[in-house]
C-alpha cells in the first residue's frame, strides 16, 4: 500500500514493480492485493500499462482499514472476538480481558487515526 501511495496520481502500478521495490515475493503480493481489492482499497486496470492503484487518496486510507482487510481484525487473541465482541465462556470471570480490550482499543485508535499519507511523511523523515 505504501508503494501504491507513493505512485498515487501517476496511473496504475504493476505488482512486479511493487514486489521489486518492497522486496516481496510476487505470489505473496498477489494474495495480499486480492484481499485489498476485495476490501475496496485498490482497483486494477488490465493491459500492457495496467496494474493496481489506490481507490482513495492516501490521506483517506486509514491504516486500520488496511490491517482489517488483511487480518480480519486488529488484535488476534483467542478470548476476543472480532473488534472486541465476546466469544469466551469465561469472560465474566476473566481478569485479563479488560487488559486485552484496552490494548485493542488503543491499537484501533492509533491505526484509525493514521493514514497512508502519514506513513509516507514519516518515511521521508527517516530517509
Amino acid at each position: 500500500m505504501i508503494e501504491f501511495a507513493r505512485c498515487y496520481g501517476n496511473g496504475p502500478t504493476s505488482l512486479s514493480e511493487v514486489a521489486r521495490a518492497q522486496d516481496l515475493p510476487l505470489p505473496y503480493l498477489q494474495q495480499v492485493v486480492s484481499a485489498l481489492r476485495q476490501a475496496g482499497l485498490v482497483a486494477s486496470v488490465r493491459g500492457a500499462r495496467g496494474g493496481y492503484y489506490l481507490t482513495r487518496r492516501p490521506e483517506q486510507v486509514r491504516m486500520g482499514d488496511i490491517i482489517r482487510a488483511l487480518e480480519g481484525q486488529l488484535i488476534s487473541v483467542d478470548c476476543m472476538g472480532p473488534e472486541g465482541s465476546p466469544c469466551c465462556e469465561r469472560e465474566a470471570d476473566c481478569l485479563a480481558r479488560d487488559v486485552w480490550q484496552s490494548m485493542a482499543d488503543c491499537l484501533a485508535d492509533t491505526l484509525d487515526n493514521m493514514t497512508l499519507a502519514d506513513v509516507l511523511v514519516g518515511q521521508e523523515r527517516t530517509v
